[in-house]
């Protein structure tokens, strides 16, 4: 019986060796997690701002073309179409960054959300692995105890 017992310590000793390789996982999820948070966070950050920069450039260019058109009384019909057109342009290209920007900002979002969803199923992997842990500890009390009245 007493080598049964020696062979299930040898067993919980290398399931405790275990745990903790276990656990050390678990702290660089944990801060690689962070890093990921972060990440997501100045993604977010980053698209709001395109975003605003990209409508702001609309704006301006809109204003540009309204004091151009104020302005160009006297020019040429060539140098006008010329001039809108280019500005019409320059408008058109805010508008497809502010889209995009709009779409990045969307997935940015997503990505918060799956992230805060991934955060959650750690903390639940850390608990049970604590439980884990704590029973593998009460294992190896039990048996040594059972052992020293051997």
């Amino acid at each position: 019986m007493r080598n049964k017992l020696d062979e299930k310590l040898l067993i919980l000793a290398k399931a405790q060796e275990c745990m903790t390789y276990v656990a050390d996982t678990m702290e660089r999820w944990d801060n690689s997690q962070f890093n990921v948070e972060k990440i997501a966070y100045e993604s977010i950050n980053l698209t709001d701002m395109v975003m605003n920069m990209s409508k702001e450039g609309c704006r301006l260019a809109l204003l540009l073309q309204e004091y151009y058109n104020e302005s160009s009384l006297g020019a040429s019909a060539d140098k006008y179409l010329k001039m809108t057109a280019f500005l019409e342009e320059i408008k058109n290209l805010f508008q497809n960054i502010s889209e995009i920007a709009a779409v990045e900002n969307d997935i940015s979002h997503q990505m918060e959300e799956e992230i805060a969803g991934q955060r959650e199923l750690q903390e639940d992997i850390k608990c049970n692995l604590c439980q884990i842990g704590e029973s593998l500890d009460l294992s190896v009390a039990s048996a040594e105890l059972i052992l020293s009245e051997l």
